[in-house]
């Protein structure tokens, strides 16, 4: 099993890969002729809260990415002193950048918190009828 710290790592790597490999297919979907009618609200709500959730997300994996490879030098004894002091910047922004995004999502988002066995509950039930379904057809 990779540790956790690596598979941070990882994914860093595998989100900085994907967005330089999707930026020319963004660029021209957004030139496309149907962005030209009004948004529904989903797509209000993917470009606006989701958009900012991911990024949220992306801050935190930076921080988590930061003090990794802070750890990671001073194990193994190449800890030079500006690039454990960029580190700690690089953690520190990213930290204080996803507090205050997370804050603003809150406050943004209109949404209730649903108790784990409610969820549970609606999962079992949702599996329940597709299970019915595929039995009938």
């Amino acid at each position: 099993m990779v540790p956790i710290a690596e598979q941070i790592v990882i994914l860093v790597e595998q989100m900085i890969t994907f967005t330089k490999s999707a930026e020319g297919a963004k660029r021209k979907w957004a030139e496309a002729p149907e962005f030209e009618l009004p948004a529904k609200v989903s797509e209000v709500l993917d470009n606006t809260v989701i958009a900012r959730f991911y990024n949220s997300l992306s801050a935190g994996l930076i921080a988590r990415g930061a003090e990794y490879e802070m750890e990671r030098l001073k194990k193994e004894g190449n800890a030079e002193e500006q690039a454990l002091a960029d580190l700690e910047d690089a953690r520190n922004r990213a930290a204080a950048y996803l507090v205050k995004s997370c804050d603003k999502l809150e406050q943004d988002l209109d949404y209730t918190v649903v108790p784990i066995q409610k969820l549970v509950q609606i999962q079992i039930e949702s599996g329940l009828i597709v299970a019915a379904r595929r039995l009938r057809a």
